[in-house]
């Protein structure tokens, strides 16, 4: 079995130390992807807010439309536009 050397010890802990410098360099790393990756949620949220908004004018201004044509009626027949012949 090989003798344990002061220079032995001290090679191994400076490899754990570099390994523990790559390690923490690392979770740097991957703090920073999560940060940008959050902030990326967010404007996708906000995007979707927009569009939920978007929609729901959208859906209001047909739901106008669909109650005025439901309620019109041709001064001659007093038949409702959409009960009319074609």
């Amino acid at each position: 079995m090989a003798e344990i050397t002061n220079e032995l010890l001290y090679d191994l802990l400076l490899q754990i130390e570099a390994d523990l410098s790559d390690l923490a360099r690392g979770t740097r790393e991957i703090r920073s992807d999560i940060a940008a990756m959050h902030g990326h949620v967010n404007v996708v949220r906000q995007d979707l807010s927009v569009i939920r908004g978007m929609l729901e004018r959208q859906t209001q201004r047909l739901e106008r439309i669909d109650d005025r044509l439901a309620h019109s009626a041709t001064p001659r027949t007093g038949i409702p536009m959409c009960q009319q012949p074609h």
